[in-house]
């Protein structure tokens, strides 16, 4: 159900809202392995998810040990994006979607 829903926002080349996106983290952070530390990537993205996170971490006990941020030229992220559809064939990934997200 939730895959599906992801699938067809991330075909039309939109951003899963947050409000899912929060839930599949969510889930994952509760999976056992996830116990003993997790490394998030690409999320969150928004000052939503940030709360949510925040709220997350503060209900289940768990702090943040470091937070890393990349700042990448806008151009090397598109041409990053653009070589990763060509090698994995990912339908969301061409530039007018990349661009739009």
């Amino acid at each position: 159900p939730l895959g599906k829903q992801v699938d067809a926002i991330m075909k039309a080349g939109d951003f899963v809202p947050d409000e899912l996106t929060e839930q599949i983290v969510a889930d994952r952070l509760d999976q056992p392995d996830a116990q003993g530390g997790f490394l998030l990537d690409g999320f969150p993205r928004t000052m939503h998810q940030v709360d949510a996170l925040d709220d997350y971490l503060d209900k289940h006990g768990h702090s943040l040990d470091a937070v890393i941020s990349l700042d990448v030229d806008p151009e090397d992220l598109i041409a990053r994006l653009l070589k990763r559809a060509e090698l994995e064939g990912r339908a969301d990934d061409n530039e007018e979607t990349i661009r739009h997200r």
